[in-house]
């Protein structure tokens, strides 16, 4: 598996994965410009053989179905459930190393990692 783009929010993962054909993208329920549902359901418009993975601790029911129906393979936050995690654990473990990194949201976070790795 190679990571060919990424993108900062929900527009540009579309643009991106279209760009380089991607045949999965991972998505966050909770992006800017363009929620991960709204941006799979463009993503799957344009090329329905791409999967779709939905990263988030937003499980809520109707996001779940939403996401579902619209083509989403699986949800990442089913990790933390597997592991015997509550969702209120996960969301604070976030929050703890957002504050250790100083960054004031996912979005912030990923682009630290990707600037450290060069």
């Amino acid at each position: 598996m190679e990571v060919v783009a990424q993108a900062q929010n929900g527009r540009a993962a579309v643009d991106q994965a279209l760009m380089h054909r991607v045949n999965v993208a991972l998505l966050d329920i909770k992006m800017p410009v363009m929620d991960g549902l709204s941006a799979t359901e463009e993503l799957l418009r344009q090329a329905p053989a791409v999967r779709t993975v939905m990263l988030t601790s937003f499980g809520d029911e109707a996001n779940v179905l939403r996401a579902l129906q619209n083509g989403t393979a699986g949800f990442v936050a089913e990790i933390g459930r597997r592991l015997g995690m509550s969702e209120t654990t996960i969301k604070t473990y976030v929050s703890r190393i957002l504050t250790k990194l100083g960054c004031s949201n996912r979005v912030q976070a990923a682009l630290l990692v990707r600037d450290a790795r060069g």
